[in-house]
Order: C-alpha cells, then sequence, then structure tokens
C-alpha cells in the first residue's frame, strides 16, 4: 500500500517471480510509475518483468484491492485491540497450506500501514527483527517462508504440488 520507490516495487516484482505469486497488486502507489518505469523495470531483473507485464495490478484504494480476497494479512510491527495480531514464525505455518486466496498486506516504507489499512485487513503479522524492515526485504522474508513451509509440506505429502497460483497468495504492495 502506497510504495514509495520504484526500486522497492521492482524488487517485489522479482520475488513475486521467484516465489511464484499469483498477482502483485499495487494500492495508490506514491511515486510517478510512468516516469520511474525504466527504474522499476531494472530492479524486476527479466523474471521479474514478466510479473510486471502480466500479473500486477494498480488499485486506488486497499478496499478494491481486497475484493477478490478470502482473507488479508497486514504485516505491521503495530498491535490493535480489535484485530488478531500473531507473529509470522506462527502464522506462516497456516498461510502456507491455506487453499484460501490470501493477500499479504504491506505498507509505506517510511511508515508503514495507516490504523484504517491495518483494520481492513483479516489480521496481522509481525516479522520479528530488532528494527523495521525495507518493504521489498519484508516481502522477501513472508514469501520465501512461506515458500519453504509449502514445498517442505509437499514433501511430507510425497506428492508434488503444483506451483502456487493466485488462488494462495496474492502479494499487496
Amino acid at each position: 500500500v502506497g510504495p514509495q520507490y520504484a526500486s522497492n516495487v521492482g524488487g517485489c516484482l522479482r520475488l513475486a517471480a521467484c516465489f511464484e505469486v499469483g498477482h502483485l497488486r499495487l494500492v495508490a502507489p506514491e511515486y510517478d510509475r510512468a516516469a520511474d518505469a525504466t527504474y522499476e523495470r531494472r530492479f524486476a531483473m527479466p523474471a521479474g518483468r514478466s510479473v510486471l507485464a502480466e500479473r500486477t495490478f494498480e488499485h486506488a484504494t486497499l478496499r478494491e484491492a481486497l475484493a477478490e480476497v478470502d482473507a488479508s494479512v497486514a504485516f505491521s510491527r503495530r498491535r490493535g485491540a480489535a484485530r488478531q495480531h500473531n507473529t509470522l514464525s506462527n502464522a506462516a505455518p497456516a498461510l502456507a497450506r491455506s487453499d484460501r486466496r490470501v493477500a499479504l498486506v504491506f505498507g509505506r516504507e517510511a511508515d508503514g500501514l495507516t490504523t484504517a489499512e491495518l483494520d481492513a485487513c483479516s489480521s496481522s503479522v509481525e516479522i520479528e527483527s530488532s528494527n523495521s524492515l525495507n518493504l521489498s526485504h519484508a516481502v522477501g522474508i513472508a514469501l520465501a517462508d512461506l515458500f519453504a513451509r509449502a514445498d517442505a509440506q509437499t514433501d511430507d505429502a510425497g506428492a508434488a504440488a503444483p506451483p502456487a497460483d493466485d488462488k494462495h497468495v496474492d502479494a499487496l504492495v
């Protein structure tokens, strides 16, 4: 939500390709995407450019972006009395084996998600660290954890897993 730098979005595009994310949905980017398109593509590298061309959608509001998902998980260090909050290590097993469309919602580089944006999500998750993380780094940590857990669950079941698609995880930035 409200990404401020094309370089971070480019990094997220590359991560979406590496971890087989169904869609990347950008909500109200705060930079000029047309002016920074070359910069965005350069950080996406070849793999991320296919995500940009085929599976990236821009939305004016978070509500619009969440319209087609079953659940949404806000990534934030901020907690709220009215929302379910967990650590990534505790929440990841359920997210990795979910058969619902789950949106992973990340906030602005400077100040994260607003209270209203956090309240729009089903739950919130914190990536345990000693300090605030860069947007693309937080996305990378979350996707790598979920991808590895989904792969491990497949190994335990002894069957080959189909690649993750938009029925499983939509990453929202």
